[in-house]
Parts: structure tokens; C-alpha cells; sequence
């Protein structure tokens, strides 16, 4: 009998992230995780898998769902600050156009 050639798929290339960028992209893939599917469905399965990598990467960066949590709260509060204060800066708008449009981003 004649033997099928074994085709093997090459191993997907692993990307090497320094840490402050690896730290970057899981907070991102939170942002998605959360954004798509609400707070409640925040795991660190979730996020591994948003992510692309594994479940012990993410426990490498934040040992725990509640630390994972805290971080992204505080990332997406530094965020909202620093557009606020750039809305609130900028001469081409009014303030009052710039305190309406925060009021919108903030019901969303």
C-alpha cells in the first residue's frame, strides 16, 4: 500500500511582547471581552482566548480576575480623563458642546 504524505502544519509563530506591550493587549482584549459580552462574562479564559494566547500568560501579568478588573477600570477611567481634558482644551469647540458630548459618552 502506498503511504499518504503526512502534512504537517507549521507551529503558529509566537510573537514576543515586552511586558508594558503585552500588558497592553490584554487590557485591550478586556476592553473587548467586556464591550461585546458585558462585565459579567469577564474571565480570564475570556480574555486569554480574546487575546490570542494562553490562560497562564494572562495569570503571568494579573494573578487574579479582581486584579485583571481593577486595572482595566482604572485604564478606562485614565482614557475617559485624558479625552475629557482634551475636549475641555480645545478652542474649537465651546465648553458647553464639550460638557454635552461627555454627558453622551458617559449614557452610552
Amino acid at each position: 500500500m502506498s503511504e499518504m504524505p503526512k502534512t504537517e502544519l507549521p507551529a503558529p509563530k509566537r510573537s514576543y511582547l515586552r511586558p508594558p506591550e503585552r500588558r497592553r493587549q490584554l487590557l485591550d482584549a478586556t476592553t473587548a471581552v467586556v464591550r461585546r459580552d458585558g462585565l459579567t462574562a469577564l474571565t480570564m479564559v475570556a480574555v486569554a482566548a480574546e487575546a490570542g494566547v494562553s490562560r497562564r500568560l494572562v495569570y503571568n501579568h494579573f494573578p487574579d480576575l479582581a486584579t485583571l478588573a481593577r486595572t482595566f477600570v482604572a485604564d478606562r477611567l485614565m482614557t475617559f480623563m485624558a479625552d475629557t481634558e482634551s475636549e475641555f482644551n480645545s478652542e474649537a469647540r465651546s465648553r458647553s458642546a464639550a460638557a454635552r458630548s461627555i454627558f453622551v459618552r458617559l449614557s452610552a
